[in-house]
């Protein structure tokens, strides 16, 4: 799994993890994919320390990490005037929001791009990332159903 960014003075960053770097293993287990990564840090909390092989610049390091507090990732929904290219997607709610709106939860932030839609973000512990839906694929179907604009996902969800 490559690292595309870092957030910058944050536990990877402070571990020694870089931008370009390519995440191997953590505590021994293969790395193949952010769901594999997910599912090894999902059993950890704040304050353990995981070891990551990494590949970088042709060598493989051992860098020894210790792991902050998520962050709150959840984004609340953004109005129908917000930029089009970058808005994620409808009712898009924070968990503790989901409970009070009852609005429906993928935990995934879309964009529209070609004709399509495209995955660019998809929030810890959300059923996006149950299903194992990843940035940068196409998201093509909602419960069945065709759809290849921001419009066509927000209508099938205000249906639910």
């Amino acid at each position: 799994m490559l690292v595309d960014e870092l957030v910058p003075h944050g536990p990877a960053a402070k571990g020694g993890l870089r931008a370009g770097d390519r995440i191997v293993s953590v505590d021994g287990t293969a790395v193949r994919g952010l769901a594999d990564l997910r599912t090894a840090l999902r059993r950890r909390a704040a304050g353990d320390t995981v070891s990551l092989v990494v590949q970088r610049a042709g060598a493989r390091h051992t860098i020894r990490v210790t792991l902050g507090a998520r962050p709150h990732t959840a984004v609340p929904a953004h109005g129908k005037h917000a930029p089009q290219a970058r808005r994620p997607a409808p009712h898009h709610t924070a968990p503790h929001d989901r409970r009070e709106t009852a609005r429906p939860y993928l935990g995934l932030e879309l964009e529209e791009r070609d004709g399509s839609l495209w995955i660019t973000r998809v929030l810890e512990d959300s059923p996006a990332a149950e299903a194992q839906l990843e940035p940068g694929w196409q998201l093509r179907k909602v419960d069945g159903r065709s759809v290849s604009r921001l419009d066509d996902v927000a209508k099938l969800l205000a249906d639910k």
